[in-house]
């Protein structure tokens, strides 16, 4: 079965994106830091990690850099963030 990863220090939207993809069979776990998610890549296989981009602590950026250093799976950036040198980072 598919499962996807959920990055995003906005509760709120962690829990309607699962609801979300829970409803297309898909299964889903999220988690409100950069580190724990790291964490849970390691303990666990994902097929896809959405990412936030604007996090405290370690941010979405950083955490990709992480991501990178050991896996390849794809990853869905989300941003608020409107400026031309975040969209091509």
């Amino acid at each position: 079965m598919n499962k996807i990863l959920i990055i995003d220090d906005d509760r709120e939207l962690c829990a309607l994106i699962k609801r979300s993809v829970q409803s297309e069979h898909i299964e889903a776990d999220f988690c409100n830091t950069g580190k724990e998610g790291l964490q849970k890549l390691k303990e666990q296989e994902y097929q896809l990690v959405v990412l936030d981009v604007m996090m405290p602590g370690m941010d979405g950026f950083e955490t990709l850099e992480e991501i990178r250093k050991e896996n390849s799976l794809p990853i869905l950036m989300f941003t608020s963030k409107n400026d031309s040198i975040s969209k091509v980072r």
